[in-house]
């Protein structure tokens, strides 16, 4: 079994953006779910200048 890791509030960034909302949409069937997923995120004023990378997995 793995070792948890102990992650400290003086280790803690702000994120480099924000999420306002999530929209998600299902459609269920006996053989396959399809999910869809719209999220509305804005840069976050306190962070510094970062890039947003969006990982399909």
């Amino acid at each position: 079994m793995s070792q948890k890791s102990v992650i400290y509030l003086k280790d803690y960034t702000v994120p480099a953006f924000l999420v306002e909302t999530v929209d998600l949409r299902f459609e269920l069937d006996a053989t396959a779910t399809c999910v869809e997923s719209v999220l509305r995120m804005r840069r976050n004023p306190k962070a510094s200048p970062d890039q947003l990378m969006l990982v399909w997995a």
